[in-house]
């Protein structure tokens, strides 16, 4: 070999060894290098450059084998599918079977990918490669040798178009099925299984797939990861081990055990790509006692978060990002008890009006045919869902969730984001107070390029949902308005009573016996018109009602990287009594050991069975808790004579923590009013995916300001009185003059800084928390500097 072409090599491993030096921490380039230098050197004191004395035996690589599962696919792709449906795509497909059968052809190319075996597809997307590169065989240097990491699969892929998402004892799946013409509560179409899949049906969804993801992204910032390319091409994950490092959920958990909203990664390698590492969960072959660990990082996801990150938020330049982000839980039914609270204020100031009287002597069903909401509690949950879901991110969020829980537990569920569930556009769109849709619009995703490189970005996601048990609790007496005519007091519920509506799942779409389509645009718009009627006839008492608009809102207001933490009072709803208490909770305990029991010999019938046949049968055991719990819980309060109490009454405001400190004026004036996300810090247990204390979640989520309740100004004791004072500043008296913080959202409109003026000047750059950035400082002032003098 010439000496040029020695000395040009030797740059060329320079360079190399350089920019993969710049990957790693400070911290961890002293353990690096003290490793590397032990793997070079053997016991006998030589290192690499002595080798060739020993002539050219060649050794194989350590092979490490991880077993992982072909079903771990389908939270990618279904997640996939779910960004697709979001961006229109049942619109334009063919066939409404193209979701599921899309879902079961990307998982099989996947798993032929991962198995080395001939790919069924030519040409893929750019993010399917990049996955691709990150699964299949993968050798790594390590010092003087080799290892070599294969991601073994012995099961065989599940056809189901329910795919279980959130804590699997809560058994919420998400529908890729078939809308039928048959309706549920005259509103909802009820969704069925989808045609025979098959490889030849599964290439022409897939390709409409590829295609209209392709189309729908040109000349956007996603457009290169859904430029298609030939299959297996090397990019920036070739060579990388990430996806084989093993992981331990902290706290959580996600789709399949596939990760959770934090979860600690181990491997031999340095884990460059932590977002991939989501393919082995720990088990006794893959631990800390049976992994040569050298490296750790802590991270965020799921298989259903990698998907959705890839085909709808991350450039190429990003993926390898090493700051967990932020993953946001958001429950809609604060902001449901919020706008409901604001109605029943509404009705009250009517009732108190003195034509009321001479309005109820002519027509005794006044109240009920001019004042009262003529929606159901349902219906309307229904739609403040679809008004809220296009500005979250539950395509790519809706397998995780913050606690791990049993099947009576309260825990948070994200809203599942499938065919009957994901956002979609409205053609009549629902008119809601000014001030409550800057709520809303203050969490949406954001995020900052930390120390200004774009390749290390910091994310903030917000996940919609609710906690599980909580839709039993919300009933239309707890909204009532109170008046007296003639010495005789009348008490009216603000809301109808839902006669005989099937309950619908808000999580899922399930009525317990069947899906259905609580995203249907023809029923959405239906329920959009009565809203729009009642909200325009009683529009003198609201303030500033306003259509919903999908952008970023004022930058001063964003909440969120604010986090309210909130225990419950007395543990569970209605019940003071320790007694009451613990009576509930024996037969809770009894209907867990029940479930148990069920479950094992349902188990062992099954293996029965297939011993007998040689097949296989899917295991499903429903049981239902909420229903039973219920009608325990009924009982004891009928005994007690307890009043029904609105939930959020009884959960404690501990405190709130941010990622970024507030600005005073805001917050005093409009901020601490609203909705934030949220955490329960009750812990059930001491495990790690139980845990959710307080200073453990703050610093997990990077918020380490915090605002005690009692402090300063911010004086709320529970999440209900802080709701009770922004609805009382969603409406006003007859014709009264608007409130002064209204002055704030015409600042910003005049400025071009809320909106979607605002949105374009921001362009992602805007803050992830509750500060504003330098350039909003001087706007922010004038805005809320004047109502400080009011």
């Amino acid at each position: 070999m010439s000496l040029n072409k020695c000395n040009k090599r030797k740059k060329k491993k320079n360079g190399k060894q350089k920019n993969r030096m710049k990957l790693i921490s400070k911290e961890k380039r002293k353990e690096l290098r003290a490793f590397e230098k032990m793997a070079a050197t053997d016991l006998r004191g030589y290192n690499n450059d002595s080798h060739s004395m020993f002539g050219n035996l060649q050794l194989s690589a350590l092979p490490i084998q991880t077993g992982s599962s072909v079903n771990y696919f389908i939270g990618v792709t279904s997640a996939i599918a779910s960004y697709a449906i979001q961006r229109g795509w049942t619109e334009q497909a063919f066939e409404d079977d193209y979701v599921y059968w899309a879902i079961i052809y990307q998982a099989k190319l996947l798993e032929q990918i991962a198995k080395g075996a001939t790919p069924l597809a030519a040409s893929v997307p750019r993010w399917m490669n990049l996955l691709g590169q990150a699964i299949i065989k993968t050798e790594v240097s390590c010092g003087n040798g080799t290892i070599a990491y294969v991601m073994t699969l012995p099961d065989t892929l599940t056809l189901d178009y329910l795919v279980e998402m959130g804590p699997q004892v809560f058994g919420h799946r998400t529908n890729y099925g078939v809308k039928t013409g048959a309706l549920v509560n005259g509103y909802y179409s009820i969704i069925t299984s989808p045609g025979l899949y098959t490889d030849e049906n599964g290439q022409i969804a897939t390709q409409s797939l590829w295609q209209f993801l392709e189309a729908d992204h040109v000349g956007s910032r996603m457009g290169p990861m859904h430029k298609m390319e030939p299959v297996n091409k090397k990019n920036c994950m070739t060579g990388d081990a990430s996806a084989f490092g093993f992981f331990v959920n902290n706290p959580g958990g996600g789709y399949r055990d596939t990760g959770a909203w934090r979860k600690n990664i181990f491997s031999e390698q340095l884990i460059r790509t932590p977002l991939f590492s989501t393919f082995i969960p720990s088990s006794p072959d893959q631990s800390l006692d049976n992994r040569g660990q050298v490296f750790e990082r802590t991270f965020t996801g799921d298989t259903v978060f990698l998907g959705g990150m890839l085909a709808g938020t991350l450039e190429e330049k990003q993926i390898h990002m090493k700051r967990a982000p932020i993953i946001s839980f958001v429950d809609m039914n604060e902001f449901f008890d919020v706008f409901a609270r604001a109605i029943t204020l509404v009705g009250q100031i009517r009732a108190n009006e003195a034509d009321f009287v001479t309005n109820n002597a002519v027509n005794p069903n006044y109240f009920e045919e001019y004042i009262r909401y003529p929606l159901t509690i349902q219906d309307l949950r229904i739609l403040l869902r679809a008004s809220m879901m296009p500005l979250f991110e539950n395509y790519k969020c809706q397998g995780m969730f913050p606690r791990s829980v049993s099947g009576i537990e309260n825990g948070f569920v994200a809203y599942n984001c499938g065919v009957g569930t994901a956002p979609i556009p409205l053609s009549e769109t629902p008119l809601w107070p000014r001030a409550f849709t800057e709520s809303i619009k203050a969490l949406k995703e954001r995020w900052i390029n930390v120390n200004g490189k774009e390749a290390d970005p910091l994310f903030a996601i917000p996940v919609l949902g609710e906690y599980n048990r909580d839709a039993e609790e919300i009933t239309a007496d707890l909204y009532q308005v109170s008046y007296e005519i003639g010495g005789v007091s009348t008490i009216q519920l603000m809301f109808p009573l839902p006669g005989g509506e099937d309950f619908i799942s808000m999580v899922s779409g399930y009525t317990g016996s069947e899906y259905v389509t609580i995203n249907d645009p023809s029923a959405i718009n239906q329920l959009a018109e009565i809203h729009n009627k009642w909200m325009r006839e009683n529009s003198n008492y609201w303030v500033r009602p306003t259509p919903m608009s999908n952008d970023l809102g004022i930058g001063v207001f964003a909440n969120v990287g604010v986090t309210t933490h909130w225990l419950q009072e007395g543990q569970t709803p209605s019940f003071k009594k320790k007694k009451d208490y613990d009576r509930l909770k024996e037969i809770s305990a009894k209907l867990q050991h029940e479930y148990d029991e069920r479950k094992r010999h349902r188990m062992e019938e099954i293996a029965k069975s297939q011993l007998k046949r040689g097949g296989d049968d899917k295991v499903e055991i429903r049981v239902d808790f909420n229903a039973r719990y219920d009608v325990h819980k009924k009982k004891i309060v009928k005994e007690k004579g307890l009043v029904p109490n609105n939930l959020y009454n009884e959960r404690q405001l501990i405190a709130l923590t941010s990622n970024a400190k507030w600005f005073d004026a805001a917050f005093t004036q409009l901020q601490q009013y609203f909705p934030t996300p949220v955490n329960n810090i009750a812990s059930g247990s001491n495990s790690p995916t139980d845990n959710t204390g307080y200073y453990k979640m703050a610093s997990l989520q990077h918020q380490p300001i915090q605002r005690n309740t009692g402090t300063g100004s911010f004086n709320f004791t529970s999440i209900g009185e802080r709701s009770q004072n922004f609805a009382s500043m969603l409406v006003r008296q007859r014709l009264a003059d608007e409130p002064a913080y209204v002055r704030v959202f015409d600042h910003f409109d005049e400025r071009g800084e809320g909106g979607i003026l605002g949105t374009i000047g921001r362009a992602f750059a805007g803050p992830v928390g509750a500060v504003a950035t330098g350039a909003l400082m001087g706007g922010i002032s004038g805005g809320l500097g004047a109502l400080t003098q009011q």
